[in-house]
């Protein structure tokens, strides 16, 4: 695999580094190291798009007294892709269905009257305004903004008549996978949850 240009890796250890001195790194240099170690992936996100904007999440969490600094320093070096993956994705689109990958803890939209978090924060919404100017996002099903994954909507009213019907009548449907820290005490074939968790 062709490796990063060396700018573009220097540009990311740089604000990364910054991000993990101003929550209490002892030493961002070898933090920065561990984290590509475990995550060499991290290199080939884009800066602007995915990590920047994540890092600016975390400063905000930060800032609204929701994550202590260190926090912010330890989940970034003990879960490096939490720092990335910020863009959204568009796998499929056709006949004015579009299927997206939406990244965890982006909002879908800003309800009437809220103002961005964070300056740098985006929504599904945006993206499609960038993709499709002038049309109007018809979501045909909804997630929470914690959550991760595919997310159907149409640019125009007959595909997005047609995407919400797959919901309503149950032609399409959604599937939940959890992923967990640590080793929860299930079997050796895991376990099923078929009942409400929330």
């Amino acid at each position: 695999l062709p490796h990063p240009p060396l700018m573009a890796v220097a540009a990311m250890q740089l604000a990364v580094e910054e991000a993990l001195t101003r929550w209490g790194s002892p030493s961002a240099t070898e933090d920065f190291e561990l984290i590509c170690k475990a995550w060499p992936g991290l290199l080939d996100q884009d800066l602007e798009a995915d990590v920047k904007p994540r890092l600016a999440q975390l400063a905000f969490l930060e800032r609204a007294g929701a994550l202590s600094a260190e926090a912010c320093w330890k989940l970034v070096v003990e879960q490096p892709r939490s720092i990335g993956n910020y863009a959204v994705q568009a796998p499929w689109q056709q006949d004015g269905l579009v299927a997206v990958n939406k990244p965890f803890d982006m909002r879908i939209d800003l309800p009437k009257g809220e103002d961005r978090r964070w300056d740098e924060e985006l929504t599904v919404s945006d993206w499609f305004s960038s993709q499709f100017p002038g049309e109007k996002v018809r979501f045909c099903h909804q997630l929470d903004h914690a959550t991760s994954g595919v997310l159907l909507m149409a640019s125009n009213k007959a595909a997005g008549r047609i995407g919400s019907q797959l919901f309503e009548k149950r032609l399409a449907g959604k599937s939940y996978l959890a992923l967990v820290l640590g080793h929860p005490p299930w079997g050796p074939d895991g376990t099923h949850l078929t009942y409400r968790i929330a």
